[in-house]
């Protein structure tokens, strides 16, 4: 769950996950037990030439009080219906270790509410990739 405030170039969000036990098996056989995780995520945005925008962010996490680098390039059709994104993160690993990652995306704009979806591969044990789904409203 989480709430974002934008205002163009910067986006601020803060989300919070993991309200139930969680437990995760890793591929290296390792297992994590997860507690309540909240993360401020600042992002400033750059438009390039033609249909194409920068970000830097930097991405907070309250449970191992570290931040986090991210950047990419998202490339908007002639409408802005539709954008696709490339990136780069950093995120936190199994055994408590930081790693980097390369991940692809596209949303979809519909006047107020956004759909995205997100690939990036990972360790865990279940798949070699994370897909995430998100929508937002925007009032």
């Amino acid at each position: 769950a989480g709430i974002r405030w934008e205002t163009d170039p910067v986006a601020m969000s803060l989300t919070a996950r993991n309200f139930s036990p969680t437990r995760i098996h890793y591929a290296d056989g390792s297992i994590e037990s997860l507690s309540p995780e909240y993360t401020i995520n600042i992002r400033r945005n750059f438009e390039l030439i033609g249909p194409a925008a920068l970000y830097l962010q930097g991405q907070y996490l309250s449970a191992f009080d570290v931040v986090l680098p991210g950047a990419g390039i998202r490339i908007y059709t002639p409408s802005r219906l539709i954008s696709l994104s490339l990136g780069y993160i950093s995120e936190r690993g199994n055994a408590g270790n930081y790693k980097s990652a390369i991940t692809g995306g596209i949303s979809l704009d519909l006047q107020g509410v956004n759909m995205h979806y997100a690939y990036l591969t990972t360790d865990y044990v279940d798949n070699q990739a994370q897909h995430k789904i998100s929508m937002d409203l925007k009032f």
